[in-house]
């Protein structure tokens, strides 16, 4: 088209128009692929849970171990429920809200998830389970039972949380933990490697249970904050599933160190504060002090 008789309002109009006509195709194509993609439609099947409406879906394709016509749960709104993936929704399971399934993640049984809870990256919920709040389960984590993960927790990689266990607050359960029984643990807690909780042990602030940890009352672990001057600045010895003592600490949220009471002793000589290493000065004896004091608190005949 030439452009060069027309005035600046008429080119100006032309302009608006055909971006609007670009921006117009680009949606309807977007609204095709997504037609094209959708899995799953509303069967017009309600229930009331706890006033909201919600709705059951049946898939309309064939996709990972679902086929076309297989009934699923229920959503309060579409956007419950992602299209791309194998996600479903299955059994009586309850979507609602801001809440999310994604990738290739399942809610099943009677589990319900509502607020703005995400569940993706292959997670599994089911049995009882109820997930809400900025809660997040991913990559595989299992959250079952009667077990309950709310308010902002995040259980990820291989962990599960089983029975009437509760995971809420900031708690961070990942690697292959498992928190079951009726245990509790919140607050800036975390749980990682093989670790297990269980029977009716409870705790949070930033207690930190590691590698092989067996904790299953509060009487096995102890915990110590203040140490040093950055590395270490919060220090938890527990009971392992070897009936030794081990310990965990944290440099930083992201950065936390598990091994024995020997491994420790020997790790603390080589933390360097900028260039000054902890070896010979009072911050190695308070270390060292610490793992003593834990020995005795830890120790079966301090029961």
């Amino acid at each position: 088209m030439c452009y060069k008789s027309l005035t600046y309002s008429s080119l100006y109009y032309i302009l608006y128009t055909e971006k609007n006509m670009v921006i117009k195709n680009r949606r309807n194509k977007m609204k095709l692929e997504t037609e094209e993609l959708k899995k799953y439609e509303f069967t017009g099947e309600e229930n009331t849970y706890n006033g909201n409406t919600v709705r059951r879906i049946r898939a309309i394709r064939d996709f990972g171990n679902i086929k076309a016509g297989d009934l699923g749960g229920w959503l309060e709104k579409e956007e419950n429920l992602s299209h791309r993936g194998n996600c479903w929704v299955a059994d009586n399971a309850t979507i609602r809200g801001d809440a999310r399934i994604l990738d290739d993640a399942v809610a099943s049984g009677n589990a319900t998830v509502y607020g703005r809870a995400i569940i993706r990256d292959g997670a599994r919920v089911y049995d009882e389970a109820l997930i809400y709040g900025n809660t997040s389960i991913y990559r595989n984590a299992q959250v079952y039972g009667d077990a309950t993960v709310y308010e902002g927790a995040e259980v990820n990689d291989n962990a599960k949380v089983f029975g009437e266990a509760k995971v809420y607050g900031n708690a961070q359960i990942c690697g292959n933990a498992q928190i079951y029984g009726d245990a509790s643990v919140y607050g800036l807690a975390k749980v990682f490697g093989n670790a297990k909780v269980h029977g009716f042990s409870s705790f949070g602030e930033r207690i930190l249970i590691g590698s092989d940890g067996n904790i299953e009352e509060y009487r096995d672990y102890m915990s110590i904050s203040g140490l040093g001057r950055s590395w270490g600045m919060h220090i938890t010895f527990y009971r392992n599933q070897d009936g030794g003592i081990s310990v965990a600490t944290d440099d930083s949220p992201d950065d936390t160190y598990s091994g024995t009471i020997s491994e420790f002793r020997k790790k603390i000589k080589t933390i360097y504060y900028g260039q000054y290493s902890y070896e010979g000065t009072k911050y190695e004896k308070a270390y060292n002090t610490a793992a003593d004091l834990a020995k005795i608190q830890l120790s079966e005949d301090a029961k």
